[in-house]
This record gives C-alpha cells, sequence and structure tokens, in this order.
C-alpha cells in the first residue's frame, strides 16, 4: 500500500485534480490535513481519503508533525505541493528507499558549489540536504517506520541524514513547494552577521587611529578580529542552511475535532 500524507494551507484547486485521479485510479490511502478555514472547499468523498482539520492559522510543516500519528504501514509520499498522477506513479514504482523530484539542471560550476556546500553541512550540521526538490518525496516502508517515531518529523523529512540509503529522483511536474520561513529568526542571523564584523572594524581602526599600539596588544587584537569573523562566518552559514530547508523546528498544529465527536454518553 501506498499511502500520501497531503498538508494544505492554500490552493486548494490546485491540490484536488490530482487527489481526485488518484484517488479513483489507484488502491493508494490518501491522508489529508487541511486549515479550518479551507475544509469546505474540500468536497471530497472516497473511501480511501482521509480528511483531518486543524486550526486556521497552522502551517504545513505543522500540520504535518501532527499527522505523523497517521502514518500506516506501507510506502509514505510527502506531498508540500499538488501532486500529478504522473507524479504519484513515478514516485510509487521507484526501487529506491528514498525517491524526491529533480531539480532544474544547473551548470557544472554551480554543481561544484552544491557538493562543497555538502560537505560543509555535514561536518558542521551533522545532515545533508536532499540533492532534488523535496516537496514531493517518498519513503519506502522500512524508513517509513523510522519516521513514525522521529522526534522532529517535518525535519526529518527535509534533510538527508539517512546513512545507507538508496535514493532516485524522478522528473516534476510543478515548481517546487516554498520553504517555510522564520523571518524573526533569519533577521537575528543577519544582525549576528554584521554586529561582530562592524565591531571588529570600529575597534580596530580606532585603536590604529588615535592608540599607539604594542606587538602584544596587536596579537590581541588579531585575535578579536579573527573570532569576529568567525563568528560572522558560523552565522552566514546558519543563515543559508536556514534559507535552504526553512525553519528548524516547527509546532504541532492542534487539530479541530467536531462537537458530536467528542460528546460522551
Amino acid at each position: 500500500m501506498t499511502n500520501l500524507i497531503i498538508p494544505i494551507t492554500e490552493n486548494v484547486e490546485g491540490y484536488l485534480a490530482g487527489i481526485n485521479k488518484i484517488a479513483l485510479n489507484s488502491d493508494a490511502k490518501i491522508f489529508i490535513g487541511i486549515t479550518e478555514n479551507l475544509a469546505e472547499k474540500l468536497n471530497l468523498n472516497f473511501p480511501n481519503v482521509d480528511i483531518t482539520v486543524y486550526e486556521k492559522n497552522s502551517k504545513k510543516e505543522e500540520i504535518l508533525n501532527a499527522m505523523k500519528t497517521l502514518l500506516p504501514s506501507g510506502k509514505v509520499i510527502i506531498c508540500r505541493r499538488p501532486i500529478s498522477f504522473e507524479e504519484f506513479n513515478d514516485l510509487k514504482n521507484s526501487s529506491a528507499q528514498i525517491t524526491y523530484c529533480e531539480n532544474q539542471k544547473s551548470g557544472r560550476i554551480i554543481k561544484y558549489l552544491k557538493d562543497f556546500w555538502q560537505l560543509i553541512t555535514k561536518a558542521i550540521f551533522g545532515v545533508k540536504t536532499f540533492q532534488g526538490d523535496n516537496s514531493l518525496i517518498a519513503f519506502d516502508d522500512d524508513i517509513a517506520e523510522v519516521l513514525s517515531n522521529a522526534e522532529n518529523f517535518s525535519f526529518a523529512t527535509r534533510v538527508d541524514r539517512w546513512k545507507g540509503c538508496s535514493q532516485d529522483k524522478v522528473s516534476a511536474k510543478g515548481a517546487p513547494a516554498k520553504v517555510e520561513q522564520n523571518k524573526k529568526y533569519n533577521a537575528m542571523l543577519m544582525l549576528a552577521i554584521f554586529l561582530p564584523l562592524a565591531v571588529g572594524a570600529i575597534l580596530t581602526t580606532c585603536l590604529a587611529l588615535f592608540v599607539k599600539i604594542s606587538i602584544i596588544a596587536g596579537l590581541f587584537l588579531a585575535c578579536f578580529d579573527f573570532i569576529c569573523l568567525g563568528i560572522a562566518f558560523f552565522c552566514l552559514l546558519l543563515l543559508i542552511f536556514s534559507l535552504t530547508i526553512g525553519q528548524k523546528n516547527h509546532k504541532t498544529a492542534i487539530e479541530i475535532v467536531k462537537e458530536n465527536e467528542n460528546e460522551k454518553s
């Protein structure tokens, strides 16, 4: 059995065409999480489609965290954007343990930069990023079982920390989903990049102009400048990583339960 996990927070009409075709023409089980304000637009009546409604301001990644408990046994496809029937078949039929969509082809220099970035993220953050678009990403039975126990389910489906797992790519029929960012966190990182550089430059300039610096003081000043540069560089890496994979930690969306389902006899 192939299972689809689909969080919907916008563009309901864009999802419906693919969902209808998959529900009618396959044995897939489709789990949909949708925000309360959009639920009325989701007019579906299939035995293999399960719909859960969440609070109206819930984000996709928050809904995914909440839907972790719904993960059944079998292959799982995470859909952060509308999925076509062709994409569904390609992901379902892939024999790799992890399958996602291809990005647009890039030049050799961009490829080298991406490979270098993978080395950096692995060394500093302990994870890699998938070499493709994870808006649609499939995990086979064994990986899906591990995912169901992941503490940060959303993050676990966006970064590649899987050792020894086979991976494959399929053609994408749609544009990648927009990465959900924490703008406040990114702004703080930008400030953390600029501030140490500014402090180091201003302090060094002022001391050089107005104070006679000894060799020992000069060495301490050079060390201070190096520390400022290191802090700025590390924050820059954090910012790039955040912009690439989005906010790391998300809350869990709150399910809306109908009153008649909550009544006690």
